[in-house]
């Protein structure tokens, strides 16, 4: 303080000191805590320099982790001359994620296939973030795809796991509304696209059996394999697809006749709109044909999850005799009646020949020995 003429005013900078360290890799950001820190601070990590990211404030310096072992290091931060220790753990290198598919619809449903996915991840589509994207497997991320895209078009999207970042990958968003929508995963190597809606509602049985498409035995639209990646066991060998007007199928009452081989699955696409209805989808084999179905009613396209279909959730259904079949309702509520669908959302009504309680898993087509099953299936309203 001043005391008279020719006193001197002295100013001691705050002590630098470190109260915690988080844990991060090599090349990854940690955040070091403490008090007495100011711009100009430099840090060491094992010793060596470590690059601050941004300015630091008086109680927190983030910096990058140089190239040190993993494991317990000790960290310095330098303040004017003064220096302050303390110590973090370097973590093993996180595997930078890999994007190899990606499709959605515009306010709707996002699906981002790859490597590497880990949770807690980040995706951005032209920029844009994904609102608590789900990890839902190493391979699978679902979400929404964020409103700020309003037309169908093709955007760049990045996953973000640990602090890397994917290749930039791009994506193919879809249009929204109608009944259907191009299907989001058509196979370019295939060389088509598939009709918005490929599969009309009809008021008889419709055989299932044809090539209107790309299908050898069946009257649908072969699509890529690695769709179905991870998400049911045992594996898909061929993979079908639809789209269909779901509410126009069960107003007419509509009825199909499916004929699969072993190990195949066919997906019906379909997006809801703003009506709300009760309806069933109903599966009956026959005398024909007595092996197993599992269908399910989810945002996932090939979405055959045996842990739910036995824990009896209403949107995935098994069952060991020829009839099969679920219940679901279109609507706003907070609660449905049977299997709640969102309305103006896309979904996936999936079908494949398999008992979900049977373990090993195993399909249920193969076990009986056939080389083509097959299966009446109507859906309808209430």
């Amino acid at each position: 303080s001043a005391t008279g003429a020719g006193s001197t005013l002295t100013v001691t900078a705050a002590t630098p000191a470190i109260s915690s360290v988080s844990s991060a890799a090599v090349g990854q950001s940690a955040t070091i805590t403490g008090t007495g820190f100011a711009p100009g601070a430099t840090v060491t990590i094992g010793g060596v320099a470590a690059t601050v990211v941004g300015t630091p404030t008086a109680t927190s310096i983030v910096a990058t982790v140089p190239s040190v072992a993993t494991g317990a290091q000790v960290v310095n931060v330098t303040v004017a001359g003064v220096q302050a220790t303390g110590a973090m753990t370097v973590s093993a290198a996180v595997p930078a994620p890999t994007i190899t598919a990606c499709t959605g619809t515009v306010n709707s449903s996002l699906s981002i296939t790859g490597t590497n996915f880990a949770a807690p991840a980040t995706v951005t589509v032209n920029g844009n973030s994904v609102t608590s994207p789900t990890v839902a497997s190493a391979t699978s991320i679902t979400g929404s795809v964020p409103t700020a895209i309003t037309a169908a078009g093709s955007y760049a999207t990045v996953v973000t796991v640990g602090g890397q970042a994917s290749n930039s990958f791009t994506c193919t968003i879809s249009a929204g509304g109608g009944g259907g929508t191009s299907a989001p995963f058509p196979n370019s190597a295939e060389g088509f696209t598939i009709p918005t809606i490929s599969k009309v509602a009809k008021q008889l049985v419709a055989p299932h059996m044809g090539a209107n498409g790309a299908g050898g035995n069946i009257n649908a639209w072969a699509v890529d394999l690695a769709r179905c990646s991870g998400r049911t066991s045992p594996a898909i060998t061929s993979y079908w697809h639809h789209n269909i007007d779901m509410y126009d199928h069960a107003i007419k009452v509509n009825s199909d006749y499916i004929d699969m081989g072993p190990n195949q699955a066919l997906t019906y696409q379909f997006t809801t709109t703003n009506t709300t209805y009760i309806g069933q989808v109903y599966t009956d084999q026959g005398a024909n044909y007595s092996t197993s179905t599992f269908i399910s009613i989810s945002t996932t396209p090939c979405d055959f999850d045996a842990a739910k279909a036995v824990a009896n959730n209403a949107c995935y259904a098994t069952s060991g005799t020829p009839i099969n079949g679920m219940f679901f309702e279109v609507t706003n509520n907070v609660s449905g009646y049977g299997c709640k669908l969102n309305t103006n959302t896309t979904y996936y009504l999936n079908v494949r020949w398999q008992n979900a309680a049977v373990v090993p898993a195993a399909d249920a087509c193969a076990a009986a020995g056939q080389s083509l099953c097959g299966l009446f299936m109507q859906i309808k309203k209430f």
